[in-house]
């Protein structure tokens, strides 16, 4: 059994775009900024215009504008698709700026790649986003798609939003100083091991 050792982490927390009662287009709030928000691990809270009658709201994670970008090419851009597109609008997002797996020993190895695959971090968002699920489903809000969709209905919109903006319980950043499966199972030697074994020479067959 690999022995697992969890580290914290002091987090930095950005909000990015606060909720406001004004509605902003996801489309818009990232054009020509890809590169400014890309370098974060975010928590986002977005809805799509078409449910908001529904009252259906989409909590999840990004590692960078990766998944953000997904939701403004399926729901389209108004501002260049003629208004034939309704968009989705972005209402809450923040997070920490992702740091660099670190090259030094952690577990006893020089080995960089070794080191590689011992590592891993939790970033902020991908805790703070099971907290908010938790949460939410102890205060009777139900998700209807997967489990990122909720329903919320109005009388709980303002519940909804304070469960959402909530940065009182800070919950920070670990790193995980533990094998990875693939590591586990496929062992990677060291350089250095790998030059101590070296290969035996043939026997000669010469008299």
């Amino acid at each position: 059994m690999a022995t697992v050792k969890t580290v914290t982490l002091k987090t930095n927390i950005k909000v990015l775009h606060n909720w406001t009662d004004n509605r902003t287009d996801l489309s818009g709030f990232l054009r020509g900024k890809f590169a400014k928000y890309d370098r974060f691990n975010m928590l986002y809270v977005v809805q799509s215009k078409n449910d908001i009658t529904n009252n259906v709201y989409k909590v999840g994670v990004s590692a960078g504008v990766g998944r953000l970008k997904e939701y403004t090419k399926h729901h389209g851009d108004p501002a260049t698709d003629n208004g034939k597109c309704a968009g989705v609008s972005l209402l809450y997002l923040a997070g920490t700026v992702a740091t660099a797996r670190s090259r030094k020993t952690v577990t006893g190895k020089k080995d960089a790649e070794i080191v590689s695959g011992y590592i891993y971090r939790v970033p902020w968002s991908r805790k703070r986003e099971t907290e908010i699920k938790r949460t939410l489903k102890s205060e009777g809000f139900k998700a209807v798609r997967g489990t990122e969709w909720f329903k919320v209905p109005t009388d709980k919109a303002s519940k909804f939003k304070e469960i959402i903006m909530d940065l009182n319980k800070v919950v920070r950043e670990e790193a995980v100083l533990e094998p990875r499966r693939s590591v586990r199972l496929n062992p990677v030697k060291t350089r250095t091991s790998a030059r101590l074994k070296k290969k035996p020479k043939p026997k000669s067959t010469t008299k």
